[in-house]
């Protein structure tokens, strides 16, 4: 049997190297594709919903703090919008503050008001459909 010459060996190393190329670029256009689909607005959104209703998170610590930022946030830009003003700014700042806290701190009471209006809302629609 003949001995492989350099030039063999070399010839099978690049074509090897350039298989390896070829699988972990596929690789990674399916894990671009993955994060790019991961990354869409309602994806994200849809997450958020996800991560709120699942009962562990919402009850730790993470679920709560996330939801009174959310909370905070939405009801200062709501409460004060935007603005250049730096006194309305900073009075906006304290209002998410004040809200956020209070929001972490009154979770499940929160909680629970929300599922008993979102369960009076189902059974009012329900009835109205009825007559």
């Amino acid at each position: 049997m003949k001995a492989e010459s350099a030039t063999d060996l070399l010839t099978r190393d690049i074509l090897l190297l350039e298989l390896k190329r070829t699988r972990e670029l596929v690789v990674l256009k399916e894990q671009v594709h993955t994060t790019r689909e991961s990354l869409k607005p309602i994806n994200l959104v849809k997450s958020i919903i996800k991560g709120v209703t699942n009962s562990r998170e919402v009850e730790g610590g993470i679920g709560k703090a996330a939801f009174g930022v959310a909370t905070g946030y939405l009801l200062k830009k709501l409460v004060f919008g935007s603005s250049a003003n730096p006194l309305k700014k900073l009075a906006g700042l304290t209002f998410q503050t004040l809200v956020t806290n209070a929001t972490v701190k009154n979770s499940e009471k929160i909680k629970e008001t929300s599922i008993g209006v979102f369960k009076r809302a189902k059974a009012l629609i329900l009835s109205k459909k009825n007559n």
